[in-house]
């Protein structure tokens, strides 16, 4: 939902620079391809795609909103030295 304007918020809001935010995209792409492949393998051997796909649904609405409370620093893990 909000992965169009993720750039924007990284650039404006928290200051990052564009390596920055390509790493993080970068990141979020991988997370992405490997959760989606444990989620298809559970998804097979439970034989419970709906449930799998409304617990994917529901942790993605609840990460969403969070990454607004989040400062810079914080997110990239590193300190101001």
């Amino acid at each position: 939902m909000l992965y169009p304007i993720l750039p924007v918020f990284l650039t404006q809001t928290l200051g990052a620079g564009g390596t920055v935010v390509g790493l993080i995209d970068g990141f979020a792409q991988a997370t992405q391809n490997i959760v989606q492949g444990f989620a298809g393998a559970l998804s097979d051997r439970l034989q419970k795609r709906k449930t799998v796909a409304l617990v994917g649904y529901f942790l993605a609405a609840i990460a969403t909103p969070l990454m607004g409370f989040g400062s810079f620093r914080r997110i990239i893990g590193i300190t101001c030295w």
